[in-house]
């Protein structure tokens, strides 16, 4: 039976490809909120050139000690966690893996406190 990867809550960066260019950055308003915007012209197999608008959903920072299998970089994504790891392979070469999780600070779901039940026991003496 074939094995099938679950890549949920995962990310994997490459460098960009030779038919993907960065042509510029900048930010759009939209009703008033604004964002940060870049356009990436991509070159498709049949020949077609797009180009791809992308927003801002988060920011990385380099992490200080990323020692002890901390990610080299991690920040916010979205409402989520953003971390990554320098990785390497003979196929792709190096490349960024890393996952998306809880924020560091977000609360821990409590579980709602077990019912307790009162040990009645008539044959204590007093």
């Amino acid at each position: 039976m074939d094995k099938v990867y679950d890549d949920t809550n995962t990310a994997v960066v490459y460098k960009p490809r030779e038919s993907e260019q960065l042509l510029s950055t900048g930010k759009v308003n939209i009703d008033g909120e604004e964002t940060r915007i870049l356009i990436l012209k991509t070159t498709l197999p049949d020949g077609t050139v797009i180009r791809d608008v992308y927003t801002k959903d988060g920011t990385l920072f380099e992490n200080e000690d990323n020692g002890n299998n901390n990610p080299l970089f991690s920040g916010p994504f979205k409402h989520l966690r953003l971390a990554f790891w320098l990785k390497k392979n003979e196929r792709y070469g190096s490349f960024l893996s890393g996952v998306v999780e809880p924020p560091r600070d977000a609360p821990k779901k409590q579980e709602p406190p077990a019912e307790s039940k009162a040990v009645v026991d008539d044959d204590i003496p007093f």
